[in-house]
């Protein structure tokens, strides 16, 4: 409005009646009030209003369009860039948010100017919900405008399980209470033929472990932790007890327990297993190693070579001769004497014997057979005959 007019409308207002002027006054105050129009700030470069109907859209948590609107989210909008001289305005509500109402619609009147318009930018937010991005467009003096802003549900919140407390999935286990339970490791051997039982296994050190550092046993020498072990004693056991437990009825705690089997055992290098104990609950597990299986062994030791013999008088003949070998080991020698079987056994290395049974003037043939461990014989020697004196 030029000064001109603006100076011959004042001096025309002055000169209406009191009347006039008061109504003049209430006009202005009703409009102002309804917001059909709003002072914008002094010297501000804004020359108009445009109004902005955010409109709150809902997704579900799959990702698909309801087709409905969201009520009761809470909406921003601003300039965009930042200018302090434009704002956007709900009824009372505080400068740049609104509420959206029963129809998922949050009306704002913003502040703008002719010819380009101002740019806004629009978001919102419930609980339950996450938004999918904000809205951006521009504002013309006069013009109605629909910035849509989606919010997605969230998953829904699953229940933890009774007695834990904390919004699924960061459920948190009840703490332990005066409710506590044993646990017996039992470690029983059996024989290399898989089936006979040897009886308990002593010496043998078994830890029990829980993932819950608010869980834990007495281990021993009453060592109380979360991991404790036992060697086991000479029936074979392993005792930890006052371990704690859940301390709702119907829930359990897992443990975890291993060893590693003692020398000439099986199923190393270590064993493992978990347990479930309950309140006031005795948990016995029970363990089976078994005896590794010695390798049968059929090879037999070589012929033993050379063998000699000497008559020495007083009816005694010395034997001599080269020793066998074996895969294994020879073990022992045995003196046969033709028709009269074995007469004498030594023991390996030895490869000589005397014998003092022999009658002067008669003749006796002698041969050698090696024996291994597992009691494999060799073939014979050679043979040799002698004339005792």
């Amino acid at each position: 409005m030029s000064s001109k007019n603006h100076n011959s409308l004042l001096a025309k207002f002055k000169k209406s009646s009191t009347r006039t002027k008061v109504l003049l006054a209430a006009f202005v105050v009703v409009f102002a009030g309804l917001g059909i129009f709003q002072i914008v700030n002094s010297g501000a470069a804004a020359t108009g209003y445009g109004v902005v109907s955010v409109q709150v859209v809902e997704m579900d948590a799959a990702g698909q369009l309801t087709g409905k609107n969201v009520p009761g989210a809470t909406v921003t909008i601003a300039p965009n860039p930042a200018a302090a001289t434009y704002t956007c305005t709900q009824n009372s509500a505080p400068v740049g948010t609104g509420t959206s109402g029963t129809s998922g619609i949050a009306p704002f009147t913003c502040a703008t100017y002719s010819g380009t318009g101002k740019q806004y930018t629009a978001n919102a937010s419930k609980t339950g919900y996450t938004s999918k991005g904000s809205y951006t467009s521009t504002v013309l003096i006069g013009q109605s405008n629909i910035f849509r802003v989606v919010l997605q549900q969230n998953q829904a919140a699953q229940p933890c399980p009774t007695g834990y407390t904390g919004t699924y999935p960061n459920c948190v286990a009840p703490p332990p209470s005066g409710l506590v339970g044993n646990i017996l490791i039992h470690i029983d051997g059996v024989a290399a033929d898989g089936t006979t039982l040897i009886g308990g296994v002593s010496g043998i050190e078994v830890s029990l472990a829980s993932n819950d550092p608010a869980y834990y046993c007495t281990g021993q020498n009453n060592t109380r932790a979360n991991t404790v072990k036992y060697t086991t004693d000479a029936a074979g056991n392993a005792y930890f007890q006052v371990c704690n437990t859940p301390g709702v009825a119907g829930l359990t705690k897992e443990y975890q327990w291993s060893f590693s089997p003692p020398s000439g055992y099986t199923g190393g290098p270590t064993i493992t297993g978990k347990v479930q104990l309950a309140p006031g609950q005795q948990q016995k597990v029970t363990q089976k190693i078994q005896k590794t299986p010695v390798a049968t062994d059929t090879t037999a030791p070589s012929a033993p070579s050379a063998l000699t013999a000497t008559a020495i008088g007083g009816g005694q003949i010395t034997l001599n001769w080269n020793g066998s070998t074996d895969n294994v080991g020879v073990v022992s020698y045995k003196i046969k004497l033709a028709n009269w079987g074995t007469v004498a056994t030594v023991n390996a290395p030895l490869h000589t014997v005397t014998t003092n049974s022999a009658t002067p003037g008669n003749s006796y043939t002698y041969t050698v057979i090696a024996v291994d461990a597992a009691g494999n014989n060799s073939p014979a020697s050679n043979s040799v005959t002698v004339i005792a004196k």
